[in-house]
């Protein structure tokens, strides 16, 4: 089944806190989540990197995604889409994209091997596609990476604030694959995104 998975991160470097938001979609439902990483984060790479792990293993335990299902991955930050090993949407063509030379941070090594991991160990495949972000465009994917851009906010400054949390601003529309999807998305709790 197709899948999907928006994520992205809010980085404060001078303080090294970091958050997390995403939103993932198939047949199965829509659910969407948040939280702020519990370790120092010191690039916006590796902010971004963690933003897809802990997507992808959300995904999975809200049941939206299961093994060997088609992951279109939708970030914001060409460099960590650029940097896995899938094939990445130029245009409307899927292609190969070798990685790139930038030198990369033990930390965002880590969150590369736990994607990589992730794919071989429930045998997804995964397709990433970059969207422009803080965008106002009114098109449907800037508007979800919007949402997950506050998720990620509202994850950082309550880190920031002295109380973190892993997870926040849970939200989940889950239908058996027999019934009809929803019409329409229950937004409650996370704000309002317009």
């Amino acid at each position: 089944m197709l899948v999907s998975l928006f994520t992205d991160a809010s980085l404060q470097p001078e303080k090294k806190t970091a958050g997390w938001g995403c939103w993932v979609r198939s047949e199965r439902g829509r659910a969407w989540e948040g939280g702020s990483f519990e370790f120092a984060v010191s690039t916006s790479n590796e902010a971004e990197a963690w933003a897809i792990v802990r997507g992808l293993e959300f995904s999975l335990e809200s049941g939206v995604l299961w093994p060997r299902d088609v992951i279109i991955l939708q970030s914001d930050n060409k460099h960590v889409i650029c940097s896995l090993p899938f094939m990445w949407n130029k245009g409307e063509n899927m292609v190969q994209q070798p990685r790139p030379t930038y030198k990369r941070t033990e930390l965002e090594v880590e969150a590369l091997d736990q994607i990589q991991a992730f794919q071989k160990k429930h045998q997804v495949s995964v397709a990433g596609r970059w969207v422009k972000g803080h965008s106002r465009s009114g098109e449907s994917r800037n508007y979800i990476n919007n949402v997950c851009d506050r998720l990620a906010r509202q994850g950082r400054a309550s880190l920031e604030n002295g109380s973190p949390v892993k997870h926040y601003n849970k939200g989940k529309e889950v239908h058996l694959v027999s019934l009809k999807p929803a019409t329409t998305i229950n937004w409650d709790g996370i704000g309002d995104f317009k």
